[in-house]
């Protein structure tokens, strides 16, 4: 029998939590598992309109929040390789990573695009909201209008049932994600992360910690690392929980504000953060 992937993972649970909280911004209201699907489906429509094609490199640039969750979903559920991006990195890191991945498209907010000059990515087709997947740039005349056009069927189209959740199938060996670290000499290097590496871990922490569907999770820890995004994120959704996003600096008295407000049942970080709360 086929060994099952990282996407079937994810949209069976998406499937199964289809009514359920999936993804806030806090403090604010949840977004269902069903609403995040309608989102991806649209996401999707957008990659078919710009001839996006699987194995393509799409970056991501912001801070944690539920538009960036919802477009990491999509690409890899569409069997594209998600680019992460810190959000803290300088302009000229920036343009260097997606230059150096061949992004074809960016997903970010208006803040981010507003540092960055589009004339120094020519590879760059367009540039996405993650808060609306409203288009910020497009670099041929007349994408916008295409663009709204295909949001339009998508929108008209959702997944209105669990069994219309149907994505990609990636090979295990295929590229997921290319991570950039914030390096120490020259500008950051990319990690390349096929599928397979992802659903390791996620599948480790199925079976190590203990998160079931329903419990609640913050994430804070940067998702645009490792670490943050397969175990405050993927492992969550392959589960069924609730992410409450913090899309601001945590500071000790953000975090412990969430804390107190999500009750979350797993609490994951790093040293640093530590030494800041205690």
């Amino acid at each position: 029998m086929e060994e099952e992937t990282l996407v079937p993972l994810l949209e069976r649970s998406v499937r199964r939590s289809f009514d359920q909280p999936a993804f806030s911004d806090f403090p604010g209201p949840a977004i269902t598992y069903g609403e995040v699907a309608a989102r991806v489906a649209r996401l999707h429509a957008a990659f078919r309109e710009l001839g996006v094609k699987p194995g393509a490199k799409v970056a991501l640039l912001g801070r944690n929040s539920s538009g960036w969750a919802t477009a990491f979903l999509g690409i890899v559920s569409f069997g594209a390789v998600a680019v992460p991006i810190l959000p803290d990195f300088r302009a000229e890191d920036v343009h260097h990573i997606l230059n150096h991945s061949d992004s074809v498209l960016l997903l970010t907010t208006p803040s981010f695009l507003d540092a960055l000059d589009a004339g120094k990515v020519p590879g760059l087709r367009a540039v996405l909201s993650t808060k609306d997947l409203s288009v910020l740039f497009a670099r041929r005349e007349g994408l916008v209008a295409a663009l709204r056009k295909a949001d339009e069927a998508a929108r008209s189209r959702p997944p209105a049932r669990p069994e219309d959740v149907a994505w990609a199938r990636p090979n295990a060996e295929d590229l997921a994600s290319i991570v950039y670290t914030s390096g120490t000499t020259g500008f950051s290097k990319g990690v390349m992360l096929p599928h397979r590496s992802l659903h390791r871990n996620v599948l480790f922490a199925q079976r190590n910690m203990p998160l079931e569907a329903g419990d609640a999770i913050v994430s804070f820890l940067p998702l645009a690392h490792a670490f943050g995004c397969a175990f405050e994120f993927l492992f969550p959704v392959s589960v069924g929980c609730r992410i409450a996003f913090l899309d601001k600096t945590p500071s000790p008295q953000l975090v412990l504000k969430a804390f107190a407000a999500e009750r979350p049942r797993l609490v994951l970080t790093v040293p640093l953060v530590l030494e800041k709360i205690y």
